[in-house]
């Protein structure tokens, strides 16, 4: 929670000196139209669900779900009409999943593995409201994402933490790519005819199963605030 306070002093805080002027700007004249670029930056929180091995595995090992985590992105949008435009973006996503060593070691606790992942995603913004100073959306997508690197982390009974290399678990089983659809509804506020601060709530409902054992699909909320800068 502390690094999603600091993203959103950054983002929000720039913003002041804008908006002093952007609240003298007449509402009619921010409203979207045709022809436009807007380059946008964000992070937020994700809640993934069964974005573990749900099922223990061949030794007998349990994992349990770790949330929420935070993503970073940027994007770029065109308004192809005044009421549509294209959106592509680039994210970090942080995820992680836990291990219970059970009786296995009487030294050893749990096993914490942090998953780092890159992002391309597609999105479809679909202008349904917009009186000037606030838009609202709704945004079909498509995305797909990679895993860059996995750390480990053992957690031992006395509460020391160790980094250990021998536990990496993505491979075939659990996936280095998956893709997946998309929904967003994307809220704009319009401060003056350059700046934006944007809100989306996000669900995403991934193409294969975190782990093919598992008898529940792999998805994501996520929930992240932006700021959006047009030209």
């Amino acid at each position: 929670m502390k690094k999603c306070a600091i993203l959103a002093v950054m983002l929000l805080a720039p913003l002041y000196a804008f908006s002093q002027a952007g609240l003298e700007t007449p509402a009619d004249d921010l409203k979207l139209v045709a022809n436009q670029s807007f380059v946008g930056i964000g992070g937020g929180l994700d809640l993934n669900f069964n974005a573990y091995r749900i099922p223990p595995d061949e030794n007998g090992f349990e994992y349990y779900a770790i949330n929420p985590h935070f993503n970073f992105g940027l994007d770029y949008s065109y308004t192809v009409t005044k009421k549509f435009r294209p959106r592509l973006g680039f994210k970090y996503v942080k995820m992680s999943y836990g291990m219970d060593w059970g009786d296995f070691n009487s030294t050893f606790d749990k096993l914490e593995t942090k998953v780092h992942v890159l992002g391309l995603d597609l999105f479809f913004d679909f202008l349904v409201a917009d009186n000037g100073r606030m838009q609202l959306f709704l945004a079909p997508g498509v995305k797909g994402e990679m895993v860059t690197g996995d750390k480990n982390v053992r957690i031992d009974n006395n509460g020391s933490k160790v980094e250990v290399n021998g536990y990496s678990f993505i491979d075939d089983e659990y996936p280095s790519m998956v893709a997946g659809g998309a929904l967003a509804a994307l809220a704009r506020y319009q401060i003056n005819n350059t700046v934006a601060v944007t809100l989306k709530p996000e669900y995403t409902f991934f193409l294969r199963k975190y782990v093919m054992e598992n008898d529940k699909a792999f998805q994501r909320l996520a929930l992240n605030l932006g700021v959006e800068f047009g030209f």
